[in-house]
């Protein structure tokens, strides 16, 4: 640890916006709260996080492309369908986000600078909350588009979630042939007996191991690194 590295962790918001909403779940609880403006906006939410059987069993035996493609899929949160957040009387439109385990976190200084600035802020932090192992605890990042000033928001303001229909998965098991360097298109009948349309807009290879050899060859990267 050096303080090049302390510097490159820090993050200095242009704005930050409270919101400390609890989200009461029939056995749990969910909790949002707040945003953040820097180059981008953002929407923080705490969720209940528990590993799932799935996961456990994924990690045993041989696997492959094919037997994971096979795997039902598992929702790592219900939160990265959410399209549209309802602030007061502001709809504030998603564009993506992320979520990760806060057991994976905990020496992760982001976060810990995120809550203490919240803190700062005058955030409060619920009876609930203040004992929860961060182990049964995910943090949720979520993109917000268009944002160059966030909204006003007082705590009896109502906030909505609004999400996009489910997306279900089907495997096609489809044989193609790609030419590096061109496009390509095909079709193919779905469940229901109707034709799909799809488009592959251009096909490169990828060298890995180059991909490393130049990142290694960065000082930026190379200088905070321990010989």
């Amino acid at each position: 640890m050096n303080f090049l590295s302390l510097e490159e962790m820090y993050q200095k918001w242009q704005e930050l916006l409270v919101i400390g909403k609890t989200i009461e779940r029939e056995s749990y609880n969910d909790y949002i709260l707040g945003m953040t403006l820097a180059d981008e906006a953002k929407l923080y939410i705490l969720e209940a996080y528990r590993e799932t059987e799935l996961s456990k069993y994924r990690r045993r035996g041989v696997r492959n492309q094919r037997s994971i493609l096979k795997e039902p899929q598992e929702i790592c949160s219900r939160y990265l369908h959410c399209c549209s957040v309802q602030l007061g009387g502001e709809s504030l439109h998603i564009q993506g986000g992320t979520a990760s385990p806060m057991k994976y976190g905990l020496q992760d200084y982001g976060t810990i600078q995120l809550f203490l600035d919240l803190m700062t802020a005058g955030w409060k932090i619920p009876r609930w909350l203040k004992k929860e192992d961060w182990e049964n605890l995910q943090l949720v990042t979520l993109d917000v588009a268009g944002v160059k000033k966030l909204p006003e928001y007082e705590p009896n303001m109502p906030v909505t979630l609004q999400y996009e229909p489910k997306r279900i998965p089907h495997f096609l098991e489809k044989t193609l042939t790609l030419t590096v360097g061109k496009s390509r298109s095909f079709h193919f009948l779905d469940h229901q007996g109707d034709e799909v349309q799809c488009y592959i807009n251009d096909v490169s290879l990828v060298d890995v191991w180059e991909d490393v050899e130049n990142q290694l060859r960065d000082p930026k990267y190379t200088q905070g690194i321990s010989p």
